[in-house]
């Protein structure tokens, strides 16, 4: 809403009797503006001087912000027309006055006399402030908002409206431009505010801000920002998630609520825009954070909680990733088989002998691929090197190979030919000859099985046997007298009678 002080001016003047009031339409113009805004009695005037507009302060009522603005005129000397009439000795006053300390005169004035009438601390409407929703412990929160060379600047958010009030008036201080307070200073803490820096006071003030939405309790009550956790009772890794640009970021997965407080605590700093924060840190470790780019922080704490991840993860029970058990003995022991996805298949990197191996056979295909897949362990820069520089198809090549030639050396220590088969509690003795797979009989114990299939081992020739050192002469005579068929069905006659003498 904009109203002419000329023309309130002349109203007045007409009641006074004055002749200011009756100063020509085409000056009118130049005796300055208010503003009044809807809901609030603040009135604000302006006055031209050298082609630009200036301020002369924020008032209750139009009437005060007309003198003002006539005061300032009159000091100028340049035959402005003011609003009302005046006596000989303000004129006098005025006229004698510099122009800039008329306009420093009222400006404090204003900023005095708005506190004492428009500001209520019992009633919490403070300058600058709005209240946001309750926090976690069912208190209110308060932001706080200001222009600064015409953009709009926040500076966090405050547990109390008093604080936020004096984070408000801090601004408005240093920048020396007429804005009201919301509370009165002494003229060492005017002078301190106005001496600092802007940018380097707006970011003091987000840092205390911070500080004082650190909740004392958020440990011990599990509601930390920007954490959320799997289980109901915050049980389970911790996922941090912030909003950078509008965008749900996620800034990894980690094992404890206080680690991904942490990290989310970690961008809301860097974003710097005053965003409380979970705990409090050294000004030292603010200030660089400061000064970080956002998704530098969010890559490295990504990095971080994936190198986490592997730390904690287990190395029993199968928890290791694309590492999976396979078929099991009596005393849990058995290979392991390694999977992992390329191109949308599961691809079989071989079957070893233990989880650790298998779970770095996956690792080496992971690296390879040159995705961003979890790993199991760590690994030196020269390793990591070499594979990303290898196809992954030779990687998996490599590693079957490998897995082949440890599971032949596994076998013969252990009992080549055997496998222990959960459904008949039994070890089962075959042997592979070309497109025949014998089965030579299921035995109770691991040792007879392997005897089992050196015979047949024997009968067909050229394979790798668990004791060659065992058999005579005249035995392997006896063997290779009979053909592979009836061979193979007296070892499962073998196999019946012992496992029936057994059970008698």
């Amino acid at each position: 809403m904009h109203i002419s002080a000329t023309s309130k001016g002349q109203d007045d003047a007409a009641e006074r009797g004055g002749g200011a009031g009756r100063a020509n339409q085409k000056s009118q113009s130049s005796r300055g503006r208010l503003w009044a805004k809807e809901g609030k009695n603040i009135w604000r005037t302006r006055i031209i001087i050298a082609g630009s507009e200036r301020s002369i302060g924020d008032w209750d009522t139009p009437e005060e912000a007309a003198e003002a603005y006539d005061a300032v005129a009159i000091s100028l000397k340049d035959g402005r027309v003011p609003n009302f009439s005046h006596s000989e000795e303000e004129l006098r006053h005025w006229r004698s006055s510099d122009p800039e300390a008329v306009m420093a005169h009222f400006k404090e004035k204003a900023r005095q006399r708005h506190v004492q009438n428009a500001y209520d601390p019992s009633s919490g409407k403070y300058k600058g402030i709005s209240p946001l929703s309750r926090n976690s412990n069912g208190e209110k929160t308060y932001k706080v908002r200001v222009t600064i060379n015409g953009r709009e600047c926040a500076l966090g958010e405050w547990n109390t409206p008093e604080g936020a009030a004096r984070a408000h008036d801090a601004v408005a201080i240093n920048q020396q431009d007429g804005r009201a307070f919301n509370f009165s200073y002494g003229q060492a803490e005017i002078q301190r505010l106005r001496s600092l820096d802007t940018d380097a006071l707006v970011l003091d003030l987000r840092r205390q801000a911070r500080q004082s939405r650190i909740s004392k309790d958020s440990a011990e009550s599990g509601r930390m920002k920007g954490v959320f956790s799997r289980g109901e009772k915050g049980e389970g890794p911790s996922t941090a998630r912030i909003s950078i640009g509008n965008v749900d970021t996620k800034v990894g997965s980690w094992a404890t609520q206080e680690e991904a407080a942490k990290a989310y605590d970690h961008v809301a700093m860097s974003l710097a825009d005053a965003r409380p924060v979970n705990f409090s840190y050294s000004q030292e470790k603010v200030g660089r954070l400061e000064a970080s780019d956002p998704h530098d922080v969010v890559a490295g704490l990504r990095k971080e909680a994936a190198k986490r991840s592997l730390q904690s993860k287990s190395t029993a029970s199968g928890k290791l990733k694309g590492a999976y058990p396979q078929r099991r003995d009596p005393d849990g022991e058995g290979p392991w088989a390694t999977r992992i996805k390329m191109n949308g298949h599961n691809v079989a990197v071989g079957d070893w002998q233990t989880e650790e191996a298998a779970a770095r056979a996956y690792d080496h295909v992971a690296i390879s691929l040159q995705t961003r897949r979890a790993l199991n362990f760590e690994y030196d820069k020269q390793t990591m090197e070499r594979l990303r520089s290898m196809p992954p198809e030779e990687v998996v090549a490599e590693l079957r190979k490998e897995a082949s030639q440890r599971l032949i050396q596994q076998e013969i220590s252990c009992g080549k030919g055997t496998v222990w088969l959960g459904p008949t509690q039994k070890w089962h003795a075959r042997l592979k000859h070309g497109k025949k797979d014998w089965s030579l009989g299921a035995w109770i114990r691991r040792d007879q099985a392997a005897e089992a299939y050196d015979q047949m081992a024997i009968r067909i020739g050229g394979k790798i046997m668990n004791d060659p050192d065992r058999y005579t002469a005249d035995q392997i005579a006896d063997i290779k007298a009979l053909s592979q068929d009836d061979l193979a069905c007296r070892l499962q006659a073998e196999a019946k009678k012992a496992n029936d003498s057994a059970s008698n």
